[in-house]
C-alpha cells in the first residue's frame, strides 16, 4: 500500500509538472504563481484519499454488506427489520457527502487565493518592508483566509454524523426490542438472535467507520478535479514539433499582423503591422510604453499567436517551426534577466545543457561578456553559488551573466529588450560593449530607451499605439519635421539629457 501511495502521488507530481510546462506563455498571464503552486501541494491530499483513504473504505463496505448478508442468514426477520433503516441512512449518508463537497470546493477556493497572497508577499519582502506594508498584507491575507467556512463546514458534519449516529444505534435498539419479541414467540433462538446482533454491530461499525473517511475523499475530489484541468489541458499553441531548417540565416517579415493579448482581447496591442529585416541587420524598436515593441519580441519568441497576419523566418512560416528549435536558435536579453539558484557556470550553460561546453569555452563566453574578470573575484569563481534570482549579484553583473548565456548559445537571432535601461551610466557602458560584441553578425533587434543603443542600428522603427509611424536611421528620422522619432529626441533634450543627434558621442540619455 505504501509503494502504491507513493508512486501514485509521484506520478500526479511528475504529470501535473510535465502538462505545465507544455502550456503556452499566455495560459499563465491569467493564472497566478501562488495558485499553480498550491494546487500541486495538494497533491499530498489526492494520493492520501485516493489510496489509503480509499482502500479503507472499501474494506469498511465489505464489513458492512457482509454483516448484513449473514444476519439476514442467521435470522430473517430481525435482520430485515433491522436494515429497515438503511435507506433512510444512505440518504443521510449522500447528503452528507455533498455537504462535504461544497464546503470543501469553497474553502480549497478561498485557501488557494489566500496561497496566491503569500507567494506574492514573500517575493515582494523587501518592497512590502520599506513600505510598511506588514499590518495590512497579515490583513489582506486574514480577509482571504477560510476560517468561517471551517466552522460552517464543521457544524453541517457534526449535525450529519449525530443524525446517522441516531439512526444506527435506534436501529440496534429496534432489533434488540424485536428480536426479544419473535424469541419468546419461540420463532428465534436466543443464540440466533446475539448472532444477528453481533453481525448488524459489525456492519454498523463498518459504516460508522466508513463514514468518518468520506470527509477525506470530498475534500480530494474538488483537488483532483483542479489538476485533472491542468494535465488534460490541450495548449492552444503547440510546445514542440514541426520544421527543423538547418540555419537560421536572419530574414524576417512580418505581414499586416493585428495581436491582442489572451488576457486583454478587447485591448488590440500591434495593428497591421508589417516590417522586412535583412540577415545581418540590426533594427531597433522604439515608442512610449504600451507601444508594441515587446509584443513583436513576445511574437518572434512563439509565445504568442498572432490574430491576423503572417510572420516567416528565411521564407518559412513562423508557425510552421519547431517552437523548440527556435527558441534554441534565438538569444535573448531583457531588462531584468532570469537567473537561477545554482552557480554562475550553471547559468551561463542553461540555454545549452545539452550540449558539451568546455570550461575553456565558458570562459571566452565570459570574457566577451566583460563578466570574465568579476566572475573570478568571488570565492569560488565560475562554481560560486548565485542565490535565489541571483540576488547575490548586482544588476550590472546579473546582465552581464545573461549575455554570457546567450553568447555560449551563439545565436543566429539575436532579441534585446531593454537590456540596459535599469542599469548605472557605469554598468551601462561596460554592458552595451558587451552587447555590440554579441551584436556582431547577427540579425538583432534592439528595444531600447536610452539612444546609446540604437543611434548606431541599421534600421530604427518608431511604435505608436501599435502601430509603425516612422522608420529609418538616426540621421534620416531626426530629419523628419516633427516626427515621432524627432520629437522623442527633443523631449530628453529638455530633461538636460544633451545632445542627441551626433552617433559618435558617448551618450546615455532616455528615449
Amino acid at each position: 500500500m505504501n509503494l502504491a501511495h507513493d508512486r501514485f502521488g509521484n506520478r500526479l507530481k511528475v504529470a501535473y509538472f510535465d502538462s505545465l510546462l507544455d502550456q503556452e506563455v499566455g495560459y499563465f498571464d491569467v493564472k497566478r504563481t501562488g495558485q499553480l503552486v498550491s494546487e500541486i501541494a495538494q497533491t499530498e491530499v489526492i494520493q492520501d484519499a485516493y489510496t489509503t483513504k480509499l482502500g479503507e473504505i472499501v474494506k469498511f463496505i465489505v464489513q458492512g454488506v457482509l454483516g448484513v448478508t449473514f444476519a439476514i442468514i442467521s435470522g430473517w426477520k430481525m435482520g430485515l427489520v433491522m436494515i429497515a433503516f438503511s435507506p433512510l441512512m444512505a440518504v443521510v449518508l449522500v447528503g452528507t457527502g455533498v455537504l462535504t463537497r461544497t464546503f470543501t470546493a469553497v474553502i480549497t477556493t478561498r485557501l488557494t487565493a489566500a496561497a496566491s497572497i503569500a507567494n506574492e508577499v514573500i517575493s515582494a519582502m523587501r518592497t512590502i518592508r520599506s513600505m510598511d506594508g506588514e499590518e495590512k498584507e497579515k490583513k489582506r491575507y486574514l480577509k482571504k483566509s477560510a476560517e468561517p467556512w471551517f466552522v460552517f463546514k464543521a457544524s453541517g458534519l457534526g449535525f450529519a454524523v449525530g443524525l446517522v449516529s441516531f439512526f444506527i444505534w435506534g436501529d440496534i435498539a429496534l432489533g434488540f426490542w424485536y428480536g426479544g419479541k419473535i424469541s419468546l414467540q419461540g420463532e428465534l433462538t436466543t443464540g440466533s438472535m446475539v448472532q444477528v446482533f453481533r453481525l448488524t454491530l459489525t456492519a454498523v461499525m463498518g459504516i460508522l467507520m466508513g463514514l468518518q473517511l468520506i470527509p477525506d475523499l470530498s475534500k480530494a475530489e474538488p483537488a483532483a478535479r483542479n489538476l485533472l484541468k491542468v494535465i488534460n489541458r490541450e495548449p492552444a499553441m503547440r510546445p514542440s514539433g514541426g520544421l527543423t531548417p538547418n540555419k537560421i540565416e536572419g530574414n524576417l517579415s512580418f505581414r499586416n499582423i493585428h495581436f491582442s493579448y489572451p488576457s486583454r482581447p478587447g485591448v488590440q496591442v500591434l495593428k497591421n503591422f508589417s516590417l522586412d529585416i535583412k540577415p545581418g541587420q540590426s533594427v531597433a524598436l522604439v515608442g512610449a510604453s504600451g507601444s508594441g515593441k515587446s509584443t513583436i519580441v513576445g511574437l518572434l519568441e512563439r509565445f504568442y499567436e498572432v490574430d491576423k497576419g503572417e510572420m516567416e523566418l528565411d521564407g518559412v512560416k513562423l508557425a510552421d517551426i519547431d517552437p523548440r528549435w527556435l527558441h534554441r536558435n534565438i538569444g535573448i536579453v531583457t531588462q531584468e534577466p532570469t537567473l537561477f539558484a545554482g552557480t554562475i557556470k550553471y547559468n551561463i550553460l542553461y540555454a545549452v545543457s545539452d550540449k558539451k561546453i568546455s570550461d575553456e569555452e565558458i570562459q571566452k563566453a565570459a570574457i566577451a561578456a566583460n563578466a570574465h574578470d568579476f566572475i573570478t573575484q568571488l570565492p569560488d569563481g565560475y562554481n560560486t553559488m548565485m542565490g535565489e534570482r541571483g540576488v547575490s549579484l548586482s544588476g550590472g553583473q546579473k546582465q552581464r551573466i545573461a549575455i554570457a548565456r546567450a553568447m555560449i548559445q551563439n545565436p543566429s537571432l539575436l532579441l534585446l529588450d531593454e537590456a540596459t535601461s535599469a542599469l548605472d551610466t557605469q554598468s551601462e557602458g561596460i554592458v552595451q560593449d558587451a552587447l555590440y560584441t554579441l551584436m556582431k553578425r547577427r540579425t538583432s533587434i534592439v528595444i531600447a530607451h536610452r539612444l546609446a543603443t540604437i543611434v548606431e542600428s541599421d534600421l530604427i522603427v518608431v511604435m505608436h499605439k501599435g502601430e509603425m509611424k516612422e522608420k529609418g536611421t538616426h540621421q534620416e528620422l531626426l530629419q523628419i519635421p516633427d516626427g515621432y522619432y524627432s520629437r522623442l529626441a527633443k523631449k530628453q533634450m529638455n530633461f538636460g539629457a544633451g545632445k542627441v543627434a551626433d552617433p559618435t558621442q558617448n551618450q546615455s540619455t532616455t528615449m
